[in-house]
């Protein structure tokens, strides 16, 4: 499944693509709407949806790793408690 942050990225690869098919007729005065400031934008845009997902992945394995270290956390909890009540120890 698609983010909008995905879909953005997907349609202005064709706005790229829009403006360099008129070619020299596309000539904005400003710099940073001409082509080569919108390929670089791209570019950057990509490498940050990847980097997201890389993060993506990395926190769900941190949360797995995080699941399975106190998976057993309760029953550990339940011994203890269970040893002490069966010993004549004050509270």
């Amino acid at each position: 499944m698609k983010t909008n942050h995905e879909k953005v990225v997907a349609h202005w690869d064709q706005v790229l693509e829009a403006c360099s098919a008129h070619g020299s007729k596309y000539n904005p005065r400003k710099a940073s709407l001409k082509v080569t400031a919108l390929k670089h934008l791209l570019t950057s845009a990509q490498e940050s949806l990847e980097a997201v997902d890389v993060a993506g992945n990395r926190l769900i394995l941190a949360i797995n790793e995080r699941q399975r270290a106190f998976n057993g956390l309760p029953m550990l909890g339940t011994r203890i408690i269970n040893a002490l009540a069966a010993t004549d120890a004050t509270p």
